[in-house]
């Protein structure tokens, strides 16, 4: 990474004063991916599943000579040579992982995702099974992906746009300089997350976070254009698309949710844009009806909020009127068991 650093030191980011906001990105972008791939060493990693991950070259050699030595004399002494290969890799097997799961701090995922193997449990589907779409299965990767876009679509759809909307003029205006400073940038990368989940851009968290002094610079002239000229990046637009269950059958591609993996480095430039445009907000923008998405005022705010009430409401003996909008069956189900008087669902 030393070499890396230095790289980037020396780099000139003349060209991100140039140009579109695009062209900056898109220069900072390949300047970026280039240096990664000079520097940081790359390595491929063939991974075959099988239901005995213990299994290792020696025991498939096993398996073979004692394959071969079938009808012959020699065939027990290889069954019981193989037998006692495999009982030898099973047991080297469960001592690493032992060891493994000792070095890793407990409750993290992956001591989980080890116990689960040492216990022999049956571990989660991570792959997508089956679909069916107007009656036909569909098996490869690419017809899954084609449905599930047209399953996303057909969910997803804008309402038509409002003519002639009127909107009231704001009140207070933000007329004061937006600074963006350089140690903005490099705090916000600093704080970044290395387990979090790579955009298109394929530039993980570790690396921005390991480079953050050294690319606080050009991402700071990169923000300070995108906000002053008022355009986001086509390059950023891009995201990529993992499907998750939710609930249902399997075979349904309507029953799975959209994640949207984005471009690491955008969602830093978001923050550092957006902290202080939010601090204008909360003090000047936002009611007092505004929870969720500001700082004192969460969800579980929110919902503490309303418990308050509703308690008070019943201590004094007034009528009480509840909504409640996008919840699940099963809370429709509990809240039909509670013992309310005049409770009318």
């Amino acid at each position: 990474m030393e070499n890396s650093k230095c790289a980037l030191k020396n780099a000139n980011w003349q060209s991100l004063s140039e140009g579109s906001a695009n062209d900056a990105v898109n220069f900072f972008s390949d300047t970026l991916a280039h240096l990664c791939e000079k520097f940081i060493p790359q390595t491929t990693i063939s991974i075959r599943k099988q239901s005995h991950p213990w299994i290792n070259t020696e025991c498939e050699s096993a398996v073979a000579r004692k394959g071969a030595a079938e009808g012959s004399p020699t065939y027990n002494a290889m069954r019981d040579q193989c037998a006692e290969t495999l009982r030898g890799a099973h047991k080297n097997y469960l001592s690493d992982l032992r060891a493994k799961i000792a070095e890793l701090p407990r409750g993290s995922k992956k001591w989980w995702a080890l116990n689960r193997e040492l216990l022999n449990k049956k571990s989660k589907v991570v792959s997508i099974p089956p679909l069916l779409d107007n009656g036909i299965w569909i098996l490869d990767s690419a017809g899954k992906a084609n449905s599930f876009a047209k399953a996303f679509s057909s969910k997803f759809v804008l309402p038509p746009p409002v003519e002639d909307q009127f909107v009231a003029a704001p009140v207070n205006h933000m007329n004061h300089f937006v600074a963006i400073r350089t140690r903005s940038v490099a705090a916000e990368l600093s704080k970044l997350d290395e387990k979090k989940a790579t955009g298109p851009d394929r530039i993980s968290a570790r690396i921005l976070r390991v480079l953050a002094f050294v690319l606080a610079l050009p991402l700071a002239i990169i923000c300070r254009r995108l906000l002053y000229e008022g355009v986001w990046p086509d390059i950023w637009k891009v995201h990529f698309l993992t499907a998750i269950f939710k609930r249902g059958l399997v075979h349904n591609p309507c029953n799975y949710r959209g994640i949207h993996l984005t471009c690491i480095v955008s969602k830093v430039v978001e923050r550092v844009i957006g902290n202080p445009l939010i601090a204008f907000l909360q003090q000047f923008g936002y009611g007092t009806s505004q929870w969720a998405y500001r700082k004192q005022c969460s969800s579980r705010d929110l919902a503490l909020m309303c418990l308050t009430s509703c308690v008070l409401a019943i201590c004094q003996g007034k009528k009480m009127a509840v909504y409640l909008n996008d919840i699940s069956e099963h809370s429709i189900k509990f809240i039909g068991k509670l013992d309310w008087p005049n409770y009318f669902p």
